[in-house]
């Protein structure tokens, strides 16, 4: 269980973001995009039943459709999403992420973690934003072919993109300032994964 090191990119900022390509196999993707058609749209709900962050007026920064998963499923186990993002706490990369920094020790004695399944449709998108965890964990699918353009991921504060790639795991610090650019066209499923609250 290696991590193959090509499929590794790191943005070098105070508290480093992990990006790793890749990263389910093909078995798991397969019952990962089971789930994700399965919850959409009848099972999702808008974003104010989601936990939006919001300006100081109020206002919902998030135009999409999400589900915690943990709310819809009494046990973990009957989610594949629940059961197969475990890999993200596995052993290998946890150690991975403490080698890039010591501030990943953090996510690695994480005590709790919450999972948001977000779906974006034609004109979707999220405004700049700081999580309310201590970690956030991104991880991106949609059908394939790719039916949409934009929905990439900027670091509001660094001038930095990550672009919205199939299968494709973003670990980061959860206050760092993080909005997703406008969907056109439809179908960007994003799981979220909130690390180390109380």
């Amino acid at each position: 269980d290696m991590i193959d090191k090509s499929k590794v990119k790191i943005i070098p900022i105070p508290c480093p973001v992990v990006i790793i390509d890749d990263f389910y196999n093909n078995e798991e993707l397969e019952l990962i995009m089971h789930e994700l058609n399965f919850l959409t749209p009848e099972k999702l709900l808008p974003p104010e039943l989601t936990g939006s962050a919001s300006d100081d007026d109020g206002r919902l920064k998030k135009v999409n459709q999400g589900r915690f998963l943990d709310d819809l499923y009494t046990d973990r186990d009957v989610s594949n999403i629940l059961r197969l993002n475990r890999k993200a706490f596995s052993p290998h990369i946890i150690n991975f992420l403490v080698g890039v920094h010591d501030v990943y020790l953090g996510y690695k004695y994480a005590t709790r973690d919450n999972t948001l399944v977000s779906h974006y449709n034609d004109k979707n998108y999220y405004e700049p934003h700081r999580d309310q965890s201590v970690f956030t964990t991104l991880s991106w699918f949609y059908n394939q072919p790719k039916p949409f353009t934009g929905g990439d991921l900027i670091l509001t504060d660094y001038d930095k993109t990550i672009e919205c790639k199939f299968n494709r795991m973003v670990f980061m610090y959860g206050s760092l300032k993080h909005e997703v650019t406008k969907v056109k066209g439809n179908g960007r499923y994003c799981i979220s994964n909130f690390v180390g609250m109380q």
